[in-house]
């Protein structure tokens, strides 16, 4: 998650490229690829949000899709943070259940997780889906968790508020592949039929981990 700034606008493709700083291969400067459809309620650090971007606006992005080859990097303004538990992402305020949680659990949880949802004052508005996982927690580990993870977000929203541009504010930690890919938490095997990657890289690193093997398929065009 970055502070970028928008290097130019793309009308003809619906986007614009942000800038986050130098390039790590030494050679000019890193630039992401970001979707207008990825940035209908970004956070501006340099102005208030009219409802339009231009460049030179600064803005909090997070990677979505490493480059490829000649393409750039992408990303979206819909910033999220997840565990075992929970995913929070910035949007319309709502509570979301995944499908495999049992129907009586949700019910009996949806008023307590709502209740701490507004405890805690923050900008912008987010979403938080519950993960399967969160089956297993009593309801008081249920709440401390969800409350530390909405704290979390909170400050990673003040704290983009002091920094200058190209400030990296949150990164996956770790050295190898299945440390450094921002959906390495999502990867739980119960939560999915199948995983689908154009990367061989990828693709032999997830083959090689036993609990996910017979999920995955390369797509080659």
């Amino acid at each position: 998650i970055y502070i970028g700034r928008i290097q130019n606008m793309a009308p003809q493709l619906n986007a614009c490229f942000v800038e986050i700083g130098p390039n790590p291969t030494g050679k000019g400067r890193q630039v992401c690829f970001l979707p207008l459809s990825e940035a209908d309620m970004p956070f501006l650090i340099n102005r208030p949000w009219d409802g339009k971007l231009k460049a030179g606006d600064e803005l909090l992005i997070q990677i979505t899709r490493d480059a490829q080859k000649t393409k750039a990097c992408s990303c979206t303004t819909r910033i999220s943070l997840n565990d075992d538990y929970f995913v929070i992402t910035a949007g319309v305020s709502k509570l979301l259940f995944f499908w495999k949680l049992d129907e009586s659990w949700k019910q009996e949880q949806k008023v307590m997780l709502m209740s701490s949802m507004v405890q805690i004052d923050t900008a912008p508005t987010y979403q938080i889906m519950v993960r399967t996982m969160a089956g297993d927690l009593s309801p008081e580990q249920l709440t401390d968790r969800l409350l530390h993870m909405i704290e979390e977000y909170k400050r990673l929203y003040e704290t983009a508020s002091s920094r200058t541009c190209f400030t990296c504010l949150h990164k996956q930690s770790g050295q190898d592949m299945g440390d450094q890919l921002p959906w390495k938490m999502l990867v739980h095997p119960w939560e999915y039929d199948e995983i689908v990657t154009d990367s061989k890289d990828i693709y032999a690193y997830l083959t090689g981990t036993e609990a996910i093997k017979q999920a995955i398929r390369l797509y080659q065009d």
